[in-house]
């Protein structure tokens, strides 16, 4: 099962659309909010897009999905207050009974595993907001591994994810 999940687009569809044609074989294509403005999805099979804090269109609040046996919570995060952590969209994902929580409203691309809930923010495909990751990304999720891409070039972004050694001062001005 191949599912691609983006986030944020804020009016770009043009992205959103590049990204679902550069995936014909998906299975499913999941936005998490904040498309900024209508966006037709006739003719995508099994698109889902649930409304963020940026849209007017008539989007779903949340949606919960089984795909491939597994229960799929998907949110755009800003009604659990995601930008001051996971804790309340944790509760409410344990009610839920997910395995795998989707959402955005951050704009930082995230995967994190909380006692058996996965949680994927596929950060923002037109406006990163910095942090680790300063790129606009969506991921791909296959087979339980969630990866990572630009938005632009379609390029794999997992090792900007890897934590960056540190040197000590002296060994960068000595190199000893």
């Amino acid at each position: 099962m191949k599912i691609i999940i983006m986030s944020d687009s804020h009016l770009k569809n043009e992205t959103v659309m590049a990204i679902i044609a550069h995936y014909p074989d998906a299975d499913c294509y999941i936005h998490c909010g904040d498309v900024g403005k209508p966006m037709d999805q006739a003719g995508i099979p099994n698109f889902y897009i649930v409304k963020g804090n940026n849209d007017y269109s008539d989007f779903p609040k949340e949606l919960l999905l089984t795909i491939d046996h597994k229960q799929f919570f998907i949110t755009h995060g800003d009604p659990y207050q995601v930008d001051l952590g996971l804790n309340e969209l944790y509760h409410t994902a344990q009610q839920k009974q997910a395995d795998y929580v989707l959402y955005g409203h951050t704009h930082h691309p995230n995967q994190q595993v909380i006692n058996s809930i996965t949680f994927i923010n596929p950060g923002s495909v037109a406006f990163p907001r910095g942090g680790q990751i300063f790129v606009p990304c969506y991921c791909v999720l296959e087979d339980d591994t969630c990866h990572f891409f630009h938005a632009k070039t379609f390029e794999n972004i997992d090792h900007l994810f890897e934590p960056k050694k540190r040197v000590s001062l002296f060994k960068r001005l000595f190199g000893k």
